[in-house]
Formats: C-alpha cells, sequence, structure tokens
C-alpha cells in the first residue's frame, strides 16, 4: 500500500498544468504555511490513535508493568515477589490480606479509586458508635482477636472476667431500637442483663428477701454458685462449719434481715442433748464460743484460767471434770498427775525434793524432761544427756557448774597436750564448747590463721609450755629459712620476719 505521506505529495504537489491553469484562472500558489498545517493535522490525528492504544488502565499507578505482566500478554497476572505493595500505595499487606487476589480489593483497574480504610472494604457492624478506625479492635490476622477485646475491655467500666471472657459479644450488645447505643454507654449493673435470673431465683427468693440487685456482692463472674456474700458485713462472720452450709439453714424462716447472731438461737438442740458433759446440769453457759469453734463440735476453745495446748487438747473433759464439776477446778499440775509425780524414778522426784509444778521440767506436749538450767544453760552436748549424768548423786540443788567437776577424768587422762603437765586452766570453756572436745583456743595474741589454724597444738608447744611461748616466725621456721636456698636467705641477709 503506498505510504500517506507518498500520497500526500502527490496530492498537494502542483503540476506545471495545474499551476499555469492558476494562473490563467488568476488563482496565486498555495503558500507553504497551509501545506505545514495540513501535514501536522494529520500526524496529530495518528498519534490520538496511538495513545488511545498505549493508555495506562491503572491511572497514574507509574510502577513497571513487568512487575505484574509479562510478554506473552496482559493476562495472566503474576505478581513478581519484587513488588512492593506497600511502597506502591501506602498499604502494606498484612495477616489475612496477603492471600487476597487483587480483584478481591481492586473492583476497578483505576488502583487509586480503592479505599485503604477499613470500613471502605469491611462493613461496619458497629454501626459507626466505635470509630472508623477497624484497627484499635481487629487485627489483620482475624476480626475475631479475642485477647485484643478483653484487654481493651478493661478500660472500660466492666472488665471481663470469668464467664464473660467466654461469652459472645452479642449476648449483651443487643441490637437496640433507633437512638440507643448498641456499643458504648451501655450499663454496667448486674441487672441490666440479669434481672430474669435475680426474679426467678427462689432458693432464697431474692425478690422477697430484698436482696441487693448488684449480683457481684454475693456472686462472681465464674459461676452463681456457691454464693460468695461478705457476712462479715452484717457483724456475723462466716468461718469453718458455717461457711459450707446454705443459707437457709439459718434464715429458714426467709428472715434475712435482723436474724440473731447468737449460738444458742440455733444450736439449741445441740446444747440440750449434749451429755457429755452435760450442759444443762453443768450450768454451761449458752454461749457456744465459749468452749467451742466453728470448724468442729469436738474442738474447745482455751480454758481462760488454763489454756488446753499439747496433751491436753485431746482429752474428753471428764478425764479432768470426772466429779462433773466444771466450776472451780483445780489447775494444779500435782492434783491431776500426782501419781505420775511420785511413781518416777529417774530421778525420783519425791526423794530429790523436786517441785509439784509439773511445769518447771515439762510441758503439755511431752513427759521428757526440758527443764531449762537458769544459770547454767543446757547447750552443745549437755542438751542431750540424761539428768542423772550430771547429778549422779540425786542432788539437784546446789550442782557446782565448774567444768572441772564432771570433767575431771577428761581433763587428767588428755595427753595431747598433758593438760596437767602444762598447767592448764580447769575451765574448760577457755578452750573448748559444749558441742565437741576438738574445739581450739582461739589465741588471743596470736590469731590461728591459714595453716596454722589446722596444726596441732604440740608441733608449736613442742616442749609443753603453753605460757610465754615466742609469736616471732624465725622461732618455729628456723629450718626453713636457713634452708631455703632459692634465694639463699642467709647469705642474701633476708629478715627472720616471715610475715615480711
Amino acid at each position: 500500500m503506498p505510504d500517506h505521506h507518498d500520497h500526500l505529495s502527490r496530492t498537494c504537489d502542483p503540476s506545471p498544468s495545474a499551476a499555469n491553469l492558476r494562473q490563467r484562472q488568476g488563482i496565486p500558489p498555495l503558500p507553504i504555511a497551509f501545506l505545514l498545517v495540513f501535514i501536522a493535522a494529520l500526524f496529530s490525528m495518528n498519534m490520538v490513535q496511538v495513545n488511545e492504544k498505549s493508555r495506562n488502565p491503572h491511572g497514574d499507578f507509574n510502577e513497571d508493568c513487568a512487575l505484574c505482566h509479562t510478554e506473552e500478554g496482559w493476562r495472566p497476572v503474576v505478581i513478581k515477589p519484587g513488588f512492593d505493595h506497600q511502597l506502591a500505595s501506602g498499604f502494606a499487606l498484612l495477616g489475612a490480606h496477603v492471600p487476597l487476589s487483587c480483584p478481591a480489593c481492586h473492583e476497578s483497574l483505576l488502583f487509586s479509586e480503592t479505599p485503604t480504610h477499613c470500613a471502605g472494604c469491611h462493613q461496619d457492624v458497629h454501626l459507626g458508635e466505635l470509630g472508623k478506625d477497624c484497627q484499635v479492635c481487629h487485627g489483620t490476622d482475624s476480626f475475631n482477636d479475642h485477647g485484643r477485646w478483653v484487654q481493651l475491655h478493661s478500660t472500660t467500666g466492666m472488665p471481663l472476667t470469668g464467664r464473660h471472657l467466654t461469652t459472645e459479644c452479642e449476648a449483651c450488645h443487643q441490637p437496640q431500637p433507633q437512638g440507643r447505643f448498641t456499643w458504648v454507654n451501655l450499663p454496667s449493673e448486674c441487672d441490666a442483663c440479669h434481672m430474669e435470673e435475680f426474679q426467678a431465683t427462689s432458693d432464697p427468693n431474692h425478690s422477697e428477701s430484698g436482696f441487693p440487685t448488684a449480683c457481684r456482692e454475693c456472686h462472681s463472674t465464674f459461676d452463681w454458685s456457691p454464693a460468695n456474700f461478705d457476712h462479715t458485713a452484717s457483724g456475723f462472720q462466716l468461718t469453718g462449719g458455717h461457711a459450707a452450709v446454705s443459707c437457709e439453714d439459718c434464715h429458714s424462716d426467709g428472715n434475712y434481715d435482723n436474724s440473731s447472731s447468737e449460738c444458742y438461737s440455733c444450736h439449741r438442740d445441740d446444747y440440750e442433748a449434749t451429755d457429755n458433759p452435760d450442759h444443762q446440769a453443768a450450768g454451761y453457759a449458752v454461749d457456744c464460743t465459749l468452749c467451742h469453734d466453728t470448724n468442729d463440735w469436738s474442738g474447745t476453745t482455751d480454758h481462760t484460767s488454763f489454756p488446753l495446748t499439747g496433751g491436753h487438747t485431746g482429752l474428753d473433759c471428764t478425764s479432768c471434770h470426772a466429779d462433773g464439776q466444771y466450776q472451780g477446778t483445780s489447775s494444779d499440775c500435782y492434783v491431776c498427775h500426782s501419781d505420775d509425780y511420785e511413781n518416777t524414778a529417774d530421778p525420783a522426784h519425791r526423794a530429790a525434793g523436786f517441785p509439784t509444778d509439773c511445769t518447771r521440767c515439762h510441758t503439755t506436749s511431752d513427759w521428757s524432761a526440758d527443764f531449762s538450767h537458769n544459770s547454767w544453760p543446757l547447750t552443745g552436748g549437755h542438751a542431750g544427756a540424761d539428768c542423772t549424768a550430771c547429778h549422779v548423786d540425786g542432788k539437784y540443788e546446789g550442782t557446782p557448774t565448774d567444768c572441772f567437776a564432771c570433767h575431771n577424768d577428761d581433763y587428767e587422762g588428755t595427753t595431747n597436750p598433758g593438760h596437767r603437765t602444762a598447767g592448764f586452766p580447769t575451765d574448760c570453756a577457755r578452750c573448748h564448747d559444749t558441742t565437741d572436745w576438738t574445739s581450739r583456743y582461739d589465741h588471743t595474741a596470736w590469731p590461728l590463721t591459714g595453716g596454722h589454724s589446722a596444726v596441732d597444738c604440740s608441733t608449736c608447744h613442742a616442749d609443753g609450755t603453753y605460757e610465754g611461748t615466742a609469736t616471732e616466725c624465725y622461732t618455729c621456721h628456723t629450718d626453713d629459712y636457713d634452708g631455703t636456698t632459692n634465694p639463699g636467705h642467709q647469705a642474701a641477709g633476708f629478715p627472720t620476719d616471715c610475715a615480711q
């Protein structure tokens, strides 16, 4: 096909005959400017057709086409790994947005028309009450991010705890008539949701008993039962056996106001039926707390003048009150334990003149003597010794407290070092303690440290002299000093004070 430029030249270029004809007719030659304008118009029409074919269908989206398309054709569209959605659009693909196909969000090829705010794609079930920023409560991984809801709910007047944690949102946030809020400004009082439970409860009947509608005063969010009413505020704290009983056990008449807190009002049958001991015959007070506690009937409180401890706590009342007399019973040990006192032979209490007040040596937990020497405390090896080990003559008054009185054989028989020959004092406590004979005397003027602490006494006191022993190093370490050759201490004139 001939080129349109050739056609133009043939059409517009005047032949000689045409020029002569124009001259004959008086028509001037075509100006050159007209020709240029005509050619430009034809070229512009051609360029418009080219631009219409190459116009970007994505508008002002100026990324490289090769990021999504191939040379074989515009379709299929394959997103290359190098494409950065956040860099290209300012919207990062995270969580559940990652696996979506492009048309899921881009309904139009003009990407600039796609909204970047959540409400642009997701229906707002909150009716605008919580704003348009879905990211405050939701994440891109899932709309049902329960952990975040719980955390945000804690900033309101109704933190989610117990069963509220697993309750669906719509259970409390039910659709409301127009003009009323569904998600915000809802009441946090229990009766707003639980009035039906309040009115239907008959054990006890909350409405008739005048119970408050603030459920949290008795119940928790974990379960309706057991009720946890703070009975302390009523002046009668529920402890021990009272804590587990049903409300009706004490409030059998349905009266929850002005109920008596006196034991006898509920435990009259227990009081009158008890015969061991017979409470009525003995004239016991009707205030059960004087002898019993709320944990168990068999447990009795401490006697006012004679607390029950140790072995006394498990005894039957009649063991001490055998005559049925509970008033004016003597609290002296000997009254009940005279046989124990008289029959004890190791040591013989009567012969030794021991006092009849058993508490001087014994406790209520065990008969084993636990007398604490007032002037001479029993410690170390003395604590476990039998009384007769020191009081061999059966005498307990005026027993000497000098070590030598009991340990003269130990003193005389010791040869390493010989205590008698060395003139050691007979006060064993100077070098020994009650825990072990191997304990050492702490040199006052010359403390034993390092290698000196473990050596035998005779190593330094070889001549058996313990008084006036020299403390100079050279006295004991002469051989070490003289025998050292690297360097030679004598030849070098080293001082004999090894401590240097």
